[in-house]
C-alpha cells in the first residue's frame, strides 16, 4: 500500500492556512500524518491551525526550535527538515506542502500514481496556477519542482542527504537527484497559489536583489546567471531588476562567499548550465 505524509511550515497565513487544510483533509487519499510547524505566528493562524489538529488525529502540531536565519526560503528548509525529525510513522513518501496553497481532492493520488507507475521517479510536483491561470512552461533542458507541492520519495531524499538549507534548494535538490540518476518531473496536476510568489520579502527592488544575492550563493556559470538576470530585464522593477540580481550574485559569490556544496551537486549543476548554454547558442 502506497504511504505518504506531509510536512508544512506556516509563518503568519491565517489568510491562507484554512483553505490549505481543506485541500488536503478531502483528499481521495489521505497522508498517514500531516506534521505543521507553526513558526511563531502572531496573526491567528495558531488558532485555526489547533482546531484543526484537535479535530484531525494524523494532523501533529508543533512548535521548532528556534532559528537565526532572517531569508525565509531558508527558514522554510530548516523547518521541513526538523518536521522530517517528527515523522512518527513510515512511509514511502514526503511532502514539503506550503500554508497557502490549494488543489483539487485527487492531487495527491494522481501525484501518487505516478510515483507507482515510475520506480525511478524520485521527485515531483505539480503545476502552479495564480488566479487560474498556469505559470507560463520553463523553457529549459532540466526540470526544476514546484515547492510549494514537492513530493519526494523518501529513498531519493536518503540519497541526495536531505534538503539543503538555503536559497536555491529547489533547484539544487532537482540537480543531486539527477547526478545521482534519480528522475524529477513537473505533473499535470494543478495547485493554486493563493498569493503572489516571493511576497514574503514585501519590496520587490529588495526581492531582486536578494534574488542575487542568494544565486551567488549556488555554484552557478557567471554567463548562465548573466542570462538568468537578464531575462528578468522586463518583469517589474523593468530593467533595474536584472541589475539588482547582478549587483546581489557578485556580493554573494565574490564578497559573502556563502555556503559551499557537494562536489557531486556542483559538477552536475555546472554540466546542466553548460548544455543549457549550448543549446540556446546552437554551440
Amino acid at each position: 500500500m502506497i504511504s505518504y505524509s506531509i510536512i508544512t511550515p506556516v509563518k503568519n497565513e491565517v489568510l491562507n492556512i484554512a483553505t490549505t487544510i481543506e485541500s488536503v483533509v478531502n483528499q481521495s487519499m489521505l497522508p498517514v500524518e500531516w506534521v505543521i510547524i507553526d513558526d511563531n505566528s502572531n496573526d491567528g493562524s495558531e488558532i485555526i491551525l489547533t482546531k484543526a489538529a484537535e479535530k484531525y488525529s494524523w494532523i501533529k502540531l508543533i512548535k521548532p526550535e528556534e532559528y537565526k536565519i532572517d531569508d525565509y526560503s531558508s527558514r522554510v528548509v530548516h523547518l521541513f527538515n526538523y518536521g522530517l525529525k517528527k515523522i512518527g510513522k513510515p512511509v514511502d513518501f514526503i511532502s514539503k506542502l506550503d500554508g497557502d496553497v490549494s488543489f483539487n481532492s485527487n492531487f495527491y493520488s494522481n501525484i501518487l500514481k505516478q510515483f507507482q507507475n515510475n520506480p525511478k521517479l524520485g521527485i515531483a510536483s505539480g503545476y502552479l496556477t495564480i488566479k487560474n491561470i498556469p505559470e507560463k512552461n520553463q523553457n529549459t533542458n532540466y526540470i526544476c519542482t514546484r515547492g510549494a507541492t514537492k513530493v519526494y520519495r523518501l529513498n531519493c531524499l536518503n540519497d541526495i542527504g536531505g534538503i539543503i538549507c538555503f536559497q536555491g534548494w529547489d533547484t539544487l535538490d532537482n540537480v543531486a537527484a539527477r547526478a545521482l540518476s534519480w528522475e524529477v518531473a513537473i505533473l499535470p496536476e494543478y495547485f493554486e497559489h493563493l498569493k503572489e510568489e516571493g511576497s514574503k520579502v514585501g519590496n520587490k527592488y529588495y526581492s531582486q536583489y536578494r534574488t542575487g544575492v542568494y544565486n551567488g550563493a549556488v555554484p552557478y556559470l557567471w554567463g548562465y546567471f548573466l542570462l538568468k538576470a537578464i531575462s528578468k530585464t522586463f518583469n517589474t522593477p523593468f530593467f533595474i531588476g536584472a541589475l539588482l540580481q547582478i549587483a546581489g550574485y557578485i556580493n554573494g559569490r565574490f564578497f559573502s562567499k556563502l555556503h559551499p556544496y557537494p562536489e557531486f551537486i556542483v559538477n552536475r549543476l555546472h554540466f546542466e548550465q553548460r548544455e543549457t548554454l549550448k543549446s540556446l547558442f546552437k554551440l
